[in-house]
């Protein structure tokens, strides 16, 4: 080890010292490095005659692309997928209303309606209807909950729970509003 008072530096800490020195430059290196140039096409790839495109241009010219088309049975399995999610959210209901299961699991068959509408394929107000139902269903949740929680019956966990799940159904209700627009 290399002690400066100690009559002189030993090997070993003289060993670390290049590589200090190499870690030190390659990290001023890359801190210091401009940032990417934006790529411009090169002249026998632009047009005949015209320059090179400046980069703002190239990148406004490009359209995104189309949304990839979706066979017929995709999107009758889509149909299926979210009518046996409410189908099976209805039947964890009743179990939850009786007491047989947890509130995340009527919160996860909630979400899988969710999931299933947004997977499906649906578009516009097809998929803002079992969206909005899926938010509606857990506004009825929260205030049960709150219920049970003032009760003592529920916890403060369930009542966070139910808080998350409506923002999350908020937010992909919103989404789902936006590409109407």
């Amino acid at each position: 080890m290399w002690r400066p008072f100690s009559g002189g530096a030993t090997m070993t800490g003289m060993r670390s010292l290049p590589c200090f020195l190499v870690l030190f430059a390659l990290g001023a290196v890359s801190c210091g490095a401009p940032p990417q140039a934006t790529v411009v096409p090169c002249v026998p790839c632009a047009p005949t005659g015209a320059a090179p495109a400046p980069p703002a241009a190239v990148a406004s010219s490009t359209a995104p692309p189309p949304p990839p088309t979706r066979s017929s049975k995709l999107d009758e399995l889509g149909r299926q997928r979210l009518e046996r999610a409410w189908v099976r959210t209805k039947l964890v209901k009743v179990m939850y209303d009786r007491g047989t299961v947890p509130l995340s699991e009527l919160a996860g068959a909630y979400r899988a309606v969710a999931l299933a509408a947004r997977d499906s394929g649906l578009h516009g107000d097809a998929l803002r209807r079992p969206l909005q139902e899926y938010r509606d269903a857990l506004s009825g949740l929260r205030d049960a909950t709150r219920t049970r929680f003032q009760s003592g019956v529920a916890s403060e966990a369930d009542v966070a729970t139910v808080d998350s799940a409506i923002t999350e159904a908020d937010y992909w209700l919103e989404e789902a509003i936006e590409q109407v627009r």
